[in-house]
């Protein structure tokens, strides 16, 4: 007969074992970061600090050379922006060295985001360019990528800080900032797939009829997710 409750620890003890792996990678993977450098602990940092520029630039990845919406960011650029985070936190996370992952990934990220106002204004013009997505994108994908790791502190930016209850307080305001701008521009890029969609969707409607608009309105919520 089966033991009450033993799925639950066999689970436990699986997802146990699995965090123990990914340390143990993690872990190896930080000590060869660290030898990249031969007697220099700081080489990694400084080689992360300029990938996560160069990332946001579109230098690492071959790239198309004008962003739309329905484009949106590669699987590749993604994937790369998420290494190059990792990287940051690798080759900072040594005692040997003051230089922290948040200092490696917030100029890149600020940098990004610096062209969220030019974009926003060339995406509202009656004929939309979206000059500079292609920096924003990237820069929202260190910004991601930094958080999802736990990385990213209030450091040159103000500070985060924790009340007595454990609640972060609001954010200074140089990140309430950037954040916004972050937000502002998804927000223009989802009305941006809603307007394509809706003039697609219509279109498609009329010639084939009614019994398209599930299958259209399932294709708008897999393109939302997909971006």
């Amino acid at each position: 007969p089966q033991i009450a409750g033993s799925n639950v620890h066999t689970t436990n003890s699986t997802t146990t074992a699995k965090e123990m792996e990914e340390s143990s990678i993690l872990e190896s993977l930080q000590q060869w970061c660290l030898t990249l450098g031969g007697d220099s602990p700081s080489w990694a940092s400084t080689v992360g600090a300029a990938c996560a520029s160069a990332y946001v630039a579109g230098q690492l990845v071959p790239s198309l050379g004008h962003w739309d919406p329905m484009t949106g960011i590669s699987e590749t650029e993604r994937s790369m922006g998420c290494a190059v985070a990792l990287l940051c936190t690798l080759s900072s996370s040594s005692c040997t060295t003051t230089t922290t992952a948040s200092g490696l990934l917030w100029p890149a990220i600020h940098k990004g985001m610096s062209y969220a106002p030019g974009a926003l204004l060339s995406s509202a013009s009656s004929s939309p360019s979206w000059i500079k997505a292609d920096y924003v994108t990237r820069g929202l994908v260190l910004l991601e990528s930094g958080c999802r790791l736990g990385v990213l502190s209030g450091l040159g930016n103000g500070e985060l800080v924790i009340d007595q209850n454990q609640q972060m307080m609001p954010p200074p305001p140089t990140i309430e900032g950037l954040l916004q701008k972050a937000v502002d521009f998804i927000l223009q890029h989802i009305k941006a797939l809603t307007t394509w969609e809706t003039v697609a969707v219509h279109n498609d409607v009329e010639r084939r009829g009614g019994a398209t608009r599930s299958n259209a309105t399932q294709r708008v919520s897999s393109k939302f997710a997909s971006h």
